[in-house]
């Protein structure tokens, strides 16, 4: 038989670029998630690290795993307030904010399709953080979310 692990990744930095437009010219972040779900966020970068790590060293991924969650760091785990604070630092914000009122967060319905909706559903719940512990899969810390967003070009 083959072995095969499955990389599942928490909230990629990038999936806040959907928002970007609205956040720009609506001061609005709208998601599916929950305003008071706790999510983490992952840097690409982070999750192809850990993937070349389990690809690489059966010292640190041994052939009977399966199931490979990665996170970030702690600190990337927020909740909807939390994620609009760390906006609020970006520079291009700043500027908007200074004429505008403050950023708002708005709950969006599921996606019609059944599995999507199960993801924001899951993330809800509170995501991987909720149902497993986070293993140091690599040397190096995480990338922050917070640096991400303050240095997010929005324009």
């Amino acid at each position: 038989g083959m072995c095969v692990t499955s990389v599942r990744p928490a909230s990629f930095f990038s999936n806040v670029l959907h928002s970007v437009n609205r956040l720009v010219s609506e001061g609005v972040y709208s998601s599916p998630v929950s305003p008071t779900a706790r999510v983490n966020w992952v840097s690409p970068e982070d999750i192809a690290a850990v993937s070349v790590s389990a690809l690489t060293s059966t010292a640190l991924f041994p052939i009977a795993l399966k199931v490979l969650d990665v996170l970030g760091p702690e600190e990337n785990t927020v909740c909807g307030q939390e994620l609009l604070q760390l906006l609020e630092k970006n520079p291009n914000l700043q500027q908007r904010n200074q004429h505008s009122p403050p950023l708002i967060y708005q709950e969006l319905p599921p996606p019609p399709v059944e599995d999507y909706a199960g993801l924001f559903s899951f993330l809800n719940e509170g995501g991987f953080a909720a149902h497993r512990p986070l293993l140091p899969l690599v040397n190096k810390p995480g990338a922050s979310f917070g640096h991400f967003l303050q240095g997010l070009a929005l324009e």
